[in-house]
């Protein structure tokens, strides 16, 4: 019980940007390093976080609500270049300044440009 208490103050991985979760519930590791913003009918906003299974934006709140249908362009700036892909999700979680979206399940070309990302994050 003391473990699940203490876990938020476990900080992040300096390694590769993750937050260090140890028994967490979450199906894929966070990821904050990365430079990239999102973009949400043509409003962008800045990326808290984001993973294989959604993104944390931040945002004004009041202007989604849970269960509400978005596509997300996610933009991500890497050393030479920078990637861009759109992903349907679902608002899950909202907060005092953030929404937590979560991904319809993402197709193999949606993954190796994620992996490309984490690939170039690690290169540098």
């Amino acid at each position: 019980m003391l473990a699940n208490i203490l876990s938020p103050f476990k900080g992040k991985n300096a390694a590769n940007g993750n937050y260090n979760e140890g028994n967490s519930r979450r199906r894929y590791s966070r990821r904050d390093s990365d430079r990239c913003i999102a973009c949400i009918n043509d409003n962008v906003f800045p990326v808290n976080n984001w993973s294989i299974g959604g993104v944390q934006i931040a945002c004004d709140d009041r202007n989604y609500a849970i269960g509400q249908q978005l596509a997300v362009t996610l933009k991500f700036q890497l050393n030479d270049n920078g990637i861009e892909t759109t992903q349907l999700g679902q608002v899950v979680r909202k907060g005092k300044h953030f929404i937590g979206i979560e991904f319809q399940p993402i197709d193999q070309e949606t993954r190796k440009k994620f992996q490309l990302v984490v690939d170039n994050s690690r290169a540098e």
